[in-house]
């Protein structure tokens, strides 16, 4: 079941780590809903996360196109970019 609220004009989702990059500290990504299996994402997140874990977040986008984007899992508002 996707859990999606609102706070603070941010959106949390649901999602499902499938894969993880111990070298570079990243993670693959799905959402946890089966319809919405299609939306996938390589992304780093702000505390380190198991396979087959499900968590509650929201990607916060890079400000740099290259770079991937942030998992930021929890209310974390000291370490949130100023971009979100």
């Amino acid at each position: 079941m996707l859990i999606k609220y609102q706070n603070a004009h941010l959106i949390y989702e649901s999602f499902r780590v499938v894969a993880k990059d111990n070298t570079d500290k990243s993670y693959f990504i799905i959402h946890s809903q089966h319809k919405q299996t299609d939306k996938y994402y390589w992304c780093r997140a702000n505390i380190s996360l198991k396979l087959g874990e499900v968590v509650n977040g929201y990607l916060c986008p890079s400000d740099n196109f290259n770079k991937m984007p942030t998992l930021i899992i929890g209310e974390c508002y000291a370490i949130i970019p100023a971009i979100c």
